[in-house]
């Protein structure tokens, strides 16, 4: 394929690459980041409106709101929801338009309200009358995230004032019966939320993870006796009422100490998949695999706190940066799909007006505090979709040059024994049948009259090698390919040695389009350890079966 950058038809070419490309990449899951902090529970929705093209501008995908707004008598709504009196819609809903308005940015659809917090004072489970206000607040509220475009609710069940909501006290019914009250109370709250937003998304900052301390028990049900715990009672009321339709997101708060070098975001992924199921009543373990989401926790302040501090994460290879990417890409990859960060020190937001005096607001973003975060971070939620807008950026400002030589696939004066020239080569794994042949085909392209073909390989590839590049870079790979079982994958090298202890990359690759051909994109980060890559196109073929490759590149995504 020849890339006519200077004329209408080569950027017809890359533009259609490019769409089919997308499309493919919206196809894959990716995964999503939710920001919380006071920024965010302080700013009210006209503080918001005025930050989030700012936000925008980050990778984050949604951020956790509270309820700061003002009631009809002028009355702002406290945001522990528990304490007050029952949240009257009316009171709500002046404020659904302007939601709505800020739920339609991008960094803004994953957003979720305030809902469950502990109590500033204890209430008694057996107290009809306070439970029912308290599902009437939790009604509304998630009403009001339903018409106001967000995601769902989040729920903070740390509980900062001591009070033991959540655990037996003295006064209450003996345990078991008090299990049965509490979980009674965990329908009653959650299905009038569910009865509002019955596909709501609500994620905990500790679901079942909030009793993790009973991992290494025997006896899981005479440790929780043991404590006076209540919280599984609670939880198993909601997975009693929980819709179909609906999903829990469980964060692992417990988490924010996790570390790549030690794979704990895998841990905490197994155990929340595994030993927490525990917890959950068999009646209800369909509900929990099928409907409850793993997510990981991340506490941005580690990242910049002074050594010696409580919450401090080093630095890795120089760079507090570097750890920062280094744990988030693990516990990207770990996850369902959610990854949450709480930060204090630095904000996300560029916040205007008497935002910008509030304590909770720094004037400095993380991206400036950890430089190269947030490239980063776009790029570990999908390299894929990642890959699919740095192609079209590079194409409208007509900076889109692959690195490689004869990306067009175009056969030179001289070719070796295999019918192939630099920087491509072939290699047959004759184990499986025919080595088949390789070589230029001058007649058949993708758009034009020039690509590669293998035909009747049983088992092989052509590679082309990358040169020298820098770990922590972020380059986009790609190709076009006519065949049956074709594909496209990355392995590390170094120097001239292939570093196959260095996991690979496999290139996702489209249905084919009009004309039959696939396209693969991604984006690829490389690794410590490896200073070049070997791009291998796949065949495996029948006798006489014949296969193209074109548009074969890499080209640096910034």
């Amino acid at each position: 394929m020849r890339f006519r950058m200077s004329g209408c038809g080569g950027i017809a070419v890359l533009s259609a690459f490019a769409l089919i490309c997308a499309a493919q990449a919206g196809e894959i899951s990716s995964r999503k980041y939710v920001a919380f902090a006071w920024e965010f529970e302080d700013a009210t929705p006209s503080n918001m409106l005025a930050a989030v093209e700012s936000l925008d501008r980050t990778p984050i995908d949604g951020v956790g709101l509270s309820m700061r707004i003002y009631a009809r008598d002028g009355k702002r709504i406290r945001a522990r929801l528990m304490d007050q009196p029952a949240l009257e819609w009316a009171d709500l809903e002046p404020w659904v338009p302007v939601m709505r308005e800020l739920t339609s940015h991008r960094s803004m659809r994953e957003s979720m309200m305030k809902s469950i917090c502990a109590p500033t004072n204890r209430l008694d489970w057996t107290d009809d009358g306070s439970w029912r206000r308290v599902s009437a607040t939790m009604r509304n509220i998630a009403r009001f995230a339903k018409e106001g475009g967000l995601k769902g609710c989040w729920v903070d069940d740390e509980e900062y004032h001591g009070q033991s909501q959540y655990y037996w006290c003295p006064g209450d019914p003996p345990y078991e019966r008090l299990c049965e009250i509490v979980r009674g109370r965990g329908r009653e709250v959650f299905s009038a939320m569910f009865s509002e937003y019955p596909d709501m998304t609500m994620l905990f900052f500790r679901f079942f993870t909030r009793v993790y301390q009973y991992n290494n028990c025997e006896d899981w049900e005479s440790a929780r006796r043991a404590r006076g715990d209540l919280w599984p009672a609670f939880l198993n009321g909601l997975l009693d009422v929980l819709p179909p339709t609906a999903k829990i997101v469980d964060g692992f708060e417990y988490g924010y100490r996790f570390n790549a070098e030690s794979n704990t975001y895998y841990w905490g992924h197994s155990m929340q998949k595994g030993r927490f199921v525990n917890h959950v009543s068999p009646e209800n373990r369909t509900k929990y695999f099928e409907q409850v989401s793993s997510a990981a926790a991340v506490y941005m302040d580690m990242y910049v706190n002074p050594e010696g501090k409580r919450w401090y994460a080093p630095p890795l290879n120089g760079s507090r940066s570097e750890r920062f990417i280094a744990n988030v890409a693990q516990a990207t990859h770990a996850v369902d799909e959610y990854v949450w960060f709480w930060g204090e020190k630095q904000c996300w937001a560029d916040w205007k007006g008497k935002m910008r005096q509030r304590k909770s607001v720094s004037t400095v973003t993380w991206e400036e505090s950890l430089p190269g975060i947030s490239t980063a971070m776009e790029y570990f939620k999908s390299p894929s979709v990642f890959a699919a807008n740095r192609i079209g950026n590079l194409k409208k400002s007509g900076k889109f040059k692959p690195v490689n030589l004869n990306s067009k696939c175009v056969k030179p004066d001289k070719v070796d024994s295999d019918g192939l020239a630099k920087p491509y080569s072939c290699w047959s794994d004759t184990r499986y049948g025919s080595a088949g042949k390789y070589g230029f085909d001058s007649t058949f392209g993708e758009d034009d009259t020039s690509s590669l073909f293998a035909e009747g390989v049983a088992h092989g590839c052509f590679v082309m090698s990358s040169g020298k590049v820098e770990p922590g870079k972020i380059y986009l790979v790609g190709f076009s390919a006519k065949g049956d079982v074709v594909g496209g994958n990355i392995e590390w090298k170094c120097g001239a040695q292939w570093r196959f202890s260095i996991p690979g990359i496999s290139i996702p690759v489209s249905e084919p389009d009009a004309n039959g051909w696939r396209h693969g994109l991604t984006a690829i980060r490389i690794p410590e350890g490896a200073d070049g890559f070997g791009f291998q196109l796949s065949v495996r073929q029948s006798a006489g079966e014949r296969s193209w490759f074109d548009n074969v590149f890499y080209c640096p995504a910034e």
